[in-house]
């Protein structure tokens, strides 16, 4: 596998912590992964781990260096803002490595446009990014309170004209329960759950 796959949204919608899942449940034995990171935030098992220390000489350009030497399989590389940095994390997906990696953007062709924006020249980015990964991360209802309703013919219209999803009268949906319960501390949510945008780059 080779090519960038990038995560992109606003701080705190979770694309570390997908991009990171997405190395663990992608990792195969005797698999050489390694990372560069700003800060590690969570170790993870059998992945070599960098960190930035721009007063030791370790940036990106340094360990990019020295990484490719070692030929790994995965290169998961923290949030890239500048455009020299960029331009190397898009260009690694050429050397027959997957990298990954994050980006701040609202959505996935924002993503497209933010590549751009950086410099990145457009044969490289349509050459070298495999997909993109935009998403959110929604509050999810509490499931022991959340209240049941049925659709009238008018809101089933209106989610449809939204997006068609089939929604019709008599339909049951739900909704918070305004006073929630114990399990929820009273607030009618409990946990967050990711939405995501994906676009992928056609074989």
């Amino acid at each position: 596998e080779e090519g960038v796959i990038i995560f992109a949204g606003p701080t705190g919608s979770g694309k570390s912590t997908a991009s990171r899942l997405m190395i663990r449940r992608g990792q195969r034995p005797g698999q050489n992964v390694i990372s560069y990171e700003k800060q590690i935030e969570e170790r993870m098992d059998n992945v070599i781990q960098t960190e930035e220390d721009l007063n030791s000489g370790v940036n990106l350009e340094s360990f990019m260096y020295a990484a490719l030497g070692l030929d790994p399989d995965v290169l998961f590389i923290g949030e890239v803002r500048s455009p020299e940095d960029t331009r190397r994390v898009i260009d690694a997906g050429n050397t027959g490595h997957l990298v990954i990696t994050t980006m701040h953007a609202n959505d996935a062709f924002m993503t497209m446009d933010r590549l751009l924006q950086l410099g990145v020249p457009p044969e490289l980015i349509f050459g070298n990014v495999r997909g993109i990964i935009a998403q959110r991360l929604v509050r999810r209802l509490c499931k022991k309170c959340k209240v049941p309703y049925e659709l009238d013919a008018k809101m089933a219209d209106a989610f449809n004209t939204i997006r068609p999803l089939g929604f019709k009268a008599g339909d049951t949906i739900y909704r918070p329960n305004r006073n929630g319960c114990e399990m929820c501390h009273y607030r009618g949510y409990m946990d967050r759950i990711a939405m995501e945008e994906v676009l992928d780059r056609a074989p």
